[in-house]
């Protein structure tokens, strides 16, 4: 058995505002009444259950087929619509609870109808627009034995785009371009269905689709429903880059710390992909000492290791330079009733922060630090103590850290943040107790921290590909045996684009993921401790 175990280097936390909705709907809308996000969600034993909601122009429906399995039927089905960021995501899960075979249907769908009218600058006579839409069904449905159909319709003004019965998992964009004239009026039109036939045990993840309205300089629309559908002009800058949380050294590569549970002795791996770079110790602290986090605190391009004793609450921070510490803070104390449970940068001037929640009445705070000290001090609101903060991260691309909630029934969410206040509240839908999250990092390098889950039964590995407070497009990977944990996901490679690096508690072997998106491209092993 290896004397070591990984600490976790990237901070992970969410919270959530609502408790879970069985057959109900749930609506949120910001104050500034210019978009919002539309969950409904039907759950428990089913046979048939609908529910519908219309708001402004847009309506979201459920209706869940009978579930039988040979000792009972269970099963749930989600739909979200985000007019935030165009988002469109449904979700269909049925499992009985002796995780054995069953059968039955899914049905969801999501329909945006509304009316623009274009305003074009002066020194515009014609403006060519393009509506598109991006279809991503279910990628679990190819290696199980049910049928899985999404149908997806786009239409702006005469001009219509159409995919029916789409086969999964393949991907299809949805286009429809029109000339317009100043004070022109169309109809806008997204419409997103999905069918699942149940034959064998499932638990389908979403189809979703991203729908955009493409402008040319000049050239905005506003909104018959008096609703804002986050169809913007694509940004001509380069997708921003994600942090990388872990990298010791500067050098753009996640790194690895160690800690011996036996000595207390600490080291590190500074990877160049997957391989050791160099690797070093350094030093031991007492057993009352734990690592909470690492991020880069004092904003030098270099991550920072950050403590929390055991038993008095005070906090520490190792300054580090690659293998070196360069110097050691105590910014202050919290009783133990606070935990700390991530790292972040929620401000956005470089330094990471420190999130706490109170385990005893669910309040949230924030520790906003500057180098050596706290800059100041937010308060947030708290949540039920049934959910729990399980990761931190950049999930708008904005750069400001953001917290991610999961629920003890499986149903997991986001706080977009704006430094201290929650912008906005996505909820991503439920999974089963089976899938613990594994971790979160930018896979795909479009500068949003996604999701990496494991299924502790069948060792699979699962990941959501975000879109700020939704869910753009999931997958499946065969995962690794059951010896193996994933212990960090982090940019080992300095790709632009996280890995998901493993340990075998038994063996003290390491193994690295190079990814791509839902791509496994190779498996590195760089060593064992």
């Amino acid at each position: 058995m290896s004397k070591h175990e990984i600490t976790h280097l990237t901070g992970l936390t969410r919270t959530i505002r609502a408790l879970i909705l069985v057959g109900m709907v749930c609506i949120f809308l910001p104050s500034q009444g210019l978009a919002y996000k539309i969950e409904i969600g039907v759950s428990g034993p089913i046979g048939g259950d609908s529910v519908a909601e219309v708001n402004g122009r847009t309506e979201i429906q459920l209706d869940t087929g009978q579930v039988i399995g040979p000792d009972g039927e269970a099963g749930s089905a989600f739909a979200t619509a985000n007019l935030a960021t165009g988002t469109l995501a449904l979700k269909v899960t049925s499992t009985t609870p002796d995780a054995s075979s069953q059968s039955g249907m899914g049905l969801a769908s999501i329909h945006i109808d509304d009316h623009l009218t274009f305003k074009l600058d002066p020194t515009l006579s014609v403006a060519n627009i393009k509506f598109s839409m991006r279809v991503d069904g279910f990628p679990s449905c190819q290696d199980l034995s049910s049928n899985c159909f999404t149908n997806a319709i786009i239409r702006l003004g005469d001009v219509t785009d159409q995919a029916l019965g789409l086969p999964l998992p393949e991907p299809k964009v949805l286009e429809a371009r029109v000339t317009v004239v100043d004070g022109q009026e169309l109809p806008i039109e997204a419409f997103l269905s999905a069918r699942v036939e149940m034959n064998n045990l499932i638990d389908v993840s979403d189809p979703s689709a991203t729908i955009r309205l493409i402008l040319p300089k000049g050239v905005s629309f506003t909104s018959e429903s008096g609703v804002f559908l986050g169809l913007q002009t694509p940004s001509e800058e380069p997708s921003p880059r994600a942090p990388v949380n872990s990298d010791l050294n500067g050098d753009g590569k996640a790194d690895i710390v160690w800690r011996n549970v036996r000595t207390g002795e600490v080291a590190v791996w500074l990877m160049n992909g997957g391989l050791i770079g160099s690797s070093g110790f350094l030093g031991g602290v007492s057993s009352d000492w734990q690592i909470v986090g690492v991020g880069d605190v004092d904003n030098d391009g270099m991550s920072d290791i950050v403590w929390r004793n055991s038993l008095n609450g005070a906090v520490a921070v190792w300054f580090l330079n690659g293998l070196t510490i360069t110097s050691a803070s105590f910014p202050g104390s919290a009783s133990l009733d606070w935990v700390i449970k991530g790292v972040g940068d929620m401000d956005g001037n470089g330094s990471a922060d420190l999130i706490w929640h109170n385990t005893q009445n669910g309040a949230v705070a924030v520790w906003l630090m500057d180098g050596t000290s706290i800059s100041r001090f937010r308060s947030l609101p708290g949540v039920p103590l049934a959910w729990q903060i399980v990761g931190i991260g950049d999930m708008n691309a904005d750069g400001l850290a953001d917290i991610i909630w999961r629920h003890t029934g499986g149903v997991s969410a986001v706080w977009v943040m704006n430094e201290s206040t929650i912008a906005s509240v996505g909820f991503l839908g439920g999974t089963a107790p089976e899938w613990e999250k594994a971790g979160f990092g930018d896979l795909n390098g479009d500068g949003t921290t996604d999701m990496v889950w494991r299924n502790t039964r069948t060792g699979k590995v699962g990941i959501w590909l975000m879109n700020g407070g939704a869910i753009e497009v999931s997958g499946f990977l065969s995962g690794m045996h059951s010896g193996w944990r994933i212990a960090q996901v982090g940019d080992a490679d300095g790709d632009g684009k996280a890995d998901v690096i493993w340990h075998n508690r038994s063996t003290g072997q390491v193994a690295v993921w190079l990814m791509d998106g839902l791509t496994l491209s190779s498996t590195e092993f760089p060593g064992s401790i």
